[in-house]
């Protein structure tokens, strides 16, 4: 999908070599989004591509990084910014769940599951909505979250493209259209 402006959208997913990460940067795909898929491993990342656009595997944007990492976000952002590509679309799929007893976790491990699922989460966000609004005042993110994992929540909604399109039923518990 192309900008008024001629220019290719952009959408980012973190978590995007598998599952949920993966099937929304396909939806995505298929809407003419150009994605830019964040995982942890480059190899990963590339089969989902050819996974994703088949042939075209190589019109997508591959960002390899840990979001476990405290300069991971700056580093995408960076990176892309360097590269000159704007993102459109924002997509926080990313996430950790340790399932069992609370003490039975390490705090090394609740630790890392906050950093990714909080820390990393604001950061992306932060750092990706200001240069979204310049280009485009309907600016929209949203972050993903597994309803088997949600056990009391249910307030589930439908994810809609800027353009009204719904993208995947039931999948989002937060959405940030014009973050002013």
């Amino acid at each position: 999908m192309d900008t008024p402006s001629g220019r290719k959208k952009h959408a980012l997913i973190t978590g995007a070599s598998s599952g949920i990460g993966k099937e929304i940067a396909k939806a995505l795909a298929a809407e003419a989004y150009q994605p830019i898929l964040v995982g942890r491993h480059r190899d990963t990342l590339e089969q989902a591509a050819r996974e994703i656009l088949g042939e075209r595997g190589t019109d997508a944007v591959i960002c390899p990084a840990d979001l476990s990492e405290g300069d991971a976000p700056q580093a995408i952002f960076d990176h892309l910014h360097e590269r000159g590509i704007t993102v459109d679309l924002l997509v926080n799929n990313a996430g950790l769940l340790f399932d069992g007893d609370f003490t039975a976790i390490a705090l090394q491990d609740h630790l890392q599951l906050l950093h990714v699922n909080v820390v990393a989460l604001t950061a992306m966000t932060r750092l990706f909505i200001e240069p979204m609004l310049r280009v485009n005042a309907q600016a929209f993110s949203f972050e993903v979250m597994n309803p088997r994992h949600m056990h009391d929540y249910h307030a589930f909604e439908d994810v809609k493209l800027p353009e009204g399109k719904t993208l995947i039923p039931g999948m989002v518990v937060r959405s940030t259209p014009r973050m002013r």
